[in-house]
């Protein structure tokens, strides 16, 4: 009997063991279920995605009530649970119809979605635009909803060098880098030091053009030397540190990055006619091609060997494999995921751009974001938007609305800096 007892502990063992395997290593779920509040009764199709390669772990839901369908996409982690949404707060007016979505452990994940002509709005964005809808907004205070969220935390301002950090506007987990006439500046995630200035050359310099941002990693020509030169200066953002990568040749002033593929930025020498490959990771600089082997071309996503007079006297850039915009909106920007992330398009509206979102698993669902002048220097990785506006860094997420993060006069009047935002 003890036997036929310790063989059953055993198999029950093994079998929880096979189940646990399995759903560690899970790929997801896709289920549909009903909920009801008020009275009130919505379908929801939720859609769990994990253990794919190079995407993010997340949960996306369409929310169905009556003709009404709203979209949305979170990468909190509930632990590969299912029926995530608990709760819908509902409210229809001439304008609008809204939604208030309670998750998991009352966890609030979103603003207030509103949803006009198929377009989703968050409530901040539409503030004071209806009043019913706000009346809505001020009775779900009491289900949760904060709207001191969205207020730009632009208290406690640290004065740095030129320019001001807007410290509880820091995102954890963020490092935000840009670059100064003598080297750069890293914000690091919240800590006791969070700021950290580089110097890398003897003088300012105003026109340093052989530079990028790429990953997390800064590199520039080694400007202390007038004509050409043989050094970069690596910086690792996140680490605060520089290197020296030096070649035996000479390279003239009068090159142009080219692009990144991999780890790898690569740059043409007008002058001498080569083309180098800057392996950020390796630290290795390598001749890529010249008037002999050719040069290597990336071309929407492939590569191409193109002879010297196919490149000569022009600058040659590499480009992606170009999204495609939809109707009436203009393709922008994504996140580097395929089927869990984010695409980011454009509509031009007199002389701004209204900048909209939809999630990769509902492309034709858009998200209307904010609104600005210009669409030149936008990141975006995880659910964040970055971009530049005049003279200020600012961020975008759906639990902060739109923040100022730095104020730096030198961005509105010199295009020469660059800055990269990252997840650490």
């Amino acid at each position: 009997m003890k036997k036929w007892f310790s063989l059953l502990i055993l198999l029950f063992i093994i079998y929880f063991s096979v189940q646990f395997l399995i759903q560690f290593y899970s790929k997801g779920h896709t289920i549909t279920y009903q909920i009801k509040t008020d009275e009130k009764i919505f379908k929801i199709n939720e859609t769990y995605s994990a253990n794919q390669k190079n995407e993010m772990n997340n949960y996306y839901f369409d929310i169905l009530y009556g003709t009404e369908k709203y979209s949305i996409q979170t990468l909190e982690d509930f632990q590969k649970k299912k029926q995530i949404i608990k709760k819908i707060y509902h409210v229809k007016t001439d304008n609008y119809s809204c939604i208030f979505p309670i998750f998991l452990n009352e966890k609030i994940l979103t603003d207030i979605i509103c949803l006009k002509d198929n377009i989703q709005y968050n409530y901040h964005t539409i503030y004071k635009t209806d009043k019913k809808v706000d009346e809505f907004v001020n009775r779900m205070k009491a289900n949760g909803y904060d709207s001191t969220l969205y207020v730009d935390r632009k208290n406690d301002a640290i004065k740095e060098n030129l320019y001001t950090l807007y410290p509880n506007n820091i995102v954890e987990n963020h490092i935000v880098s840009f670059s100064t006439y003598k080297g750069n500046e890293i914000i690091f995630p919240k800590q006791e030091d969070s700021v950290k200035s580089i110097s890398i050359f003897n003088n300012d310099i105003y026109e340093s053009k052989i530079k990028i941002m790429f990953k997390n990693y800064y590199l520039i020509a080694n400007y202390n030397t007038p004509y050409e030169f043989d050094t970069f200066y690596l910086v690792n953002l996140t680490t605060g540190y520089y290197k020296k990568l030096t070649t035996s040749n000479k390279i003239s002033f009068d090159s142009y990055i080219q692009g990144t593929v991999d780890d790898s930025v690569y740059l043409y020498d007008c002058d001498n006619k080569i083309q180098y490959e800057i392996n950020v990771l390796k630290e290795t600089i390598e001749i890529a091609g010249n008037s002999n082997k050719g040069y290597k071309i990336y071309t929407n996503g492939t590569w191409e060997v193109k002879p010297l007079k196919d490149i000569v006297d022009k600058t040659i850039l590499f480009t992606e494999e170009q999204e495609q915009s939809i109707e009436n909106y203009t393709f922008l920007i994504k996140t580097n995921t395929t089927t869990t992330g984010y695409y980011y398009y454009y509509q031009r509206v007199n002389d701004d751009y209204q900048i909209y979102r939809s999630n990769a698993q509902n492309k034709e669902k858009l998200t209307y974001l904010t609104t600005v002048s210009s669409v030149n220097d936008f990141k975006a990785f995880d659910d964040y938007i970055y971009f530049i506006e005049n003279n200020e860094i600012y961020y975008y997420h759906d639990l902060t609305g739109v923040r100022t993060l730095i104020h730096y006069p030198e961005l509105e009047f010199n295009k020469n800096i660059i800055y990269q935002a990252y997840s650490k």
